[in-house]
C-alpha cells in the first residue's frame, strides 16, 4: 500500500500541498527501503586508525540522515492516511488527533533535521575525504550527531534512568513552537482548539447538544457539522505544516546523492526545489 494512498481526498484536508508531496512521496517510495545500515560496536570504533574512524563515523551520519529522512517521511504520510480515514467517517476526535500529530512532527522533522541538509553541503569535501579514509586527522560534528541522535532516540527518560541529554524527548510545546515561526499558518491557535477536542474539555461535550443554556437538546450530527468548519479552517495551516514536515527529510535524500553511499533515488533529481529558501545556496554548494 502506498504511503500517501490517497491524495485526491487527502487535498481537500491539506490543499495544493497534499497533490504536491503526495506525487513525491508515492513516485519515491519504492526508492526509499533499498538500503540497510550497519553501525560499528563503539567499543571497535575507539581502537581503530584515525583513517579509519573517519570514514567509519562520516558513513553512520550519512545514515542517520538517511534514516531519519525515511521515517520523517513515513511518519507524516502515515498520519495523513490516518486524517483522511477519520475524516471519511466523519469522526471528528480522529481527525484531530491526526492533525495535532502533524503538527508535532512537522516540529520534530524541522528541528531535527532542518538543519541537516545545509551542514552536509557546508562540509562536502571534508565529509568526501574522511569516506575515502584518506584523512589523518580525526573530523566530528557533534551538533549534526546529536541532532540526528535525538531524532531516532528521543523519549521520556525516567528518572531513574541513566541517558545522555539527547535522547530526552521535548516537550510537544517545544514543536509547535518550531512550527510556529515557520509562519506556515496561525498553527498555535490551531493546535489549541485541536487540543480542545483531544483533551476531555468544555468543546468536546458541548458539541453533541444544541439549545439554550436553560434548555438542551443531544444532536449527534453536530460533530460533522463542527469537523467540516475545522477542516476548512485549518487546512493552509495544515498544509503548511505537510511543507514544514517533508521538505527536510527530502532535501536531505537529495544532498545524499552527492556522497554516492545510498541507491540514488532517481524522481527527486526531477523536482524543482527552488521555490524552498534553503535550497538554492545548498544547491550551488554542491556542485
Amino acid at each position: 500500500m502506498a504511503l500517501f494512498p490517497d491524495i485526491r481526498k487527502a487535498k481537500a484536508l491539506f490543499g495544493n500541498a497534499a497533490e504536491i508531496y503526495g506525487s513525491i512521496i508515492n513516485e519515491i517510495e519504492p526508492f526509499l527501503a533499498r538500503d540497510s545500515y550497519k553501525f560499528d560496536p563503539l567499543d571497535l570504533f575507539g581502537q581503530r586508525p584515525v583513517g579509519d574512524m573517519n570514514r567509519i563515523y562520516w558513513i553512520e551520519m550519512l545514515q542517520r540522515a538517511h534514516m531519519g529522512s525515511v521515517a520523517a517521511i513515513a511518519r507524516t504520510s502515515r498520519w495523513v492516511d490516518v486524517a483522511v480515514r477519520e475524516y471519511d467517517a466523519k469522526n471528528l476526535f480522529g481527525w484531530s488527533s491526526a492533525a495535532r500529530s502533524i503538527i508535532e512532527a512537522a516540529g520534530d522533522a524541522g528541528e531535527g533535521l532542518g538543519g541537516v541538509p545545509r551542514t552536509l553541503a557546508d562540509n562536502k569535501a571534508m565529509i568526501l575525504e574522511c569516506l575515502s579514509g584518506s584523512s589523518t586527522v580525526l573530523h566530528t560534528s557533534a551538533e549534526l550527531e546529536n541532532l540526528l541522535i535525538h531524532f531516532s532516540h528521543a523519549r521520556r527518560i525516567l528518572k531513574s534512568e541513566v541517558a545522555p541529554e539527547s535522547h530526552r524527548a521535548k516537550t510537544s510545546a517545544a514543536y509547535v513552537d518550531f512550527v510556529t515561526r515557520m509562519n506556515v499558518g496561525d498553527v498555535r491557535s490551531l493546535y489549541s482548539d485541536l487540543c480542545e477536542i483531544v483533551h476531555p474539555a468544555s468543546a468536546s461535550v458541548a458539541l453533541f447538544f444544541t439549545g439554550t443554556e436553560n434548555t438542551l437538546s443531544v444532536n449527534f450530527d453536530r460533530e460533522t457539522d463542527f469537523l467540516e468548519r475545522n477542516v476548512a479552517a485549518s487546512r493552509d495551516t495544515l498544509g503548511g505544516c505537510l511543507m514544514a514536515a517533508y521538505n527536510p527529510a527530502l532535501l536531505t535524500l537529495r544532498v545524499l546523492h552527492s556522497f554516492d553511499h545510498f541507491t540514488k533515488i532517481t524522481p527527486l533529481k526531477k523536482v524543482n526545489f527552488s521555490a524552498i529558501p534553503a535550497w538554492p545556496p545548498i544547491e550551488k554548494l554542491l556542485r
